[in-house]
C-alpha cells in the first residue's frame, strides 16, 4: 500500500511539475526614406525562435511621410508599377495600388494624393515555409519595385513585421519543500517497513 503511495506521489511530480509555455513573436523593421528610396529595400530579421508549426503572418504597410506629412503613401499607382516580396529569396506575389495585369491589387488602399497610396498588406506564411525561414534564427524580406517606379521622397516609411506564435517550451516548477518532505517520508517508511518484514525459510 505505501509503495503504491509513493508512486502515485511520484506521477504526480511528473505531471504537475512541468507546464508548457509559448510566446507571441512580433517584430517590426522600418525603412525610412533619406534622399530618395533606391529600387529595393530589405527588412532583416534576427534572433528568431523557432515557430510551433501552425505559421505566422507577415504584414508590409506604409508609415508616416516624416518631411511631407500631407502627402504618405508610396507612389505605385501607374500601370507597370508594383513590388514583388521575396523572404530569403522565396517568391511571395507581387502587388500594387492599382488594378493591374503584371500584379496583385492590395485589398483597402487608400489615397493621399494623384501619386501616393497607403496600404497594410498581410500574407499568410504555411507553417512549413515559415519552419524553413527560422531554420538558421533569422530571415530577409525583400521588397523589390519595378523598374517604371520612381525614388520615392525624403521621409517616407516602409514597416515589415513578422508574426508567429514559438514552439512550447517546457518549464520544470520545482516542487515546495513540504511535498519533498512528504515524498522522502513516504519512501523512508516504505523501507522499514520491507525490513521489517519476517523472513521466510
Amino acid at each position: 500500500m505505501i509503495r503504491t503511495a509513493v508512486l502515485a506521489a511520484a506521477g504526480f511530480l511528473v505531471v504537475c511539475g512541468s507546464v508548457a509555455q509559448a510566446a507571441t513573436v512580433s517584430i517590426t523593421r522600418t525603412v525610412t526614406g533619406a534622399g530618395g528610396f533606391a529600387n529595393d529595400l530589405a527588412f532583416e530579421f534576427t534572433g528568431l525562435a523557432p515557430s510551433d508549426g501552425t505559421g505566422g503572418i507577415l504584414t508590409i504597410a506604409t508609415g508616416p511621410a516624416l518631411t511631407t506629412p500631407q502627402f504618405p503613401g508610396l507612389d505605385i499607382t501607374d500601370p507597370g508599377e508594383f513590388f514583388t516580396l521575396l523572404a530569403d529569396e522565396e517568391f511571395l506575389g507581387s502587388y500594387t495600388c492599382t488594378i493591374s495585369t503584371a500584379a496583385t491589387t492590395i485589398p483597402g488602399v487608400t489615397f493621399s494624393s494623384q501619386d501616393d497610396c497607403i496600404f497594410s498588406l498581410s500574407l499568410g506564411l504555411p507553417g512549413g515555409l515559415l519552419d524553413t525561414l527560422l531554420a538558421d534564427g533569422k530571415t530577409v524580406v525583400e521588397m523589390l519595385f519595378s523598374e517604371l517606379v520612381d525614388d520615392f521622397g525624403d521621409g517616407d516609411t516602409v514597416t515589415a513585421t513578422l508574426s508567429y506564435t514559438e514552439a512550447s517550451v517546457i518549464e520544470v516548477i520545482p516542487l515546495p519543500a513540504t511535498a519533498l518532505l512528504l515524498l522522502g517520508g513516504l519512501g523512508l517508511m516504505g523501507a522499514v517497513r520491507r525490513r521489517n518484514r519476517p523472513t521466510k525459510h
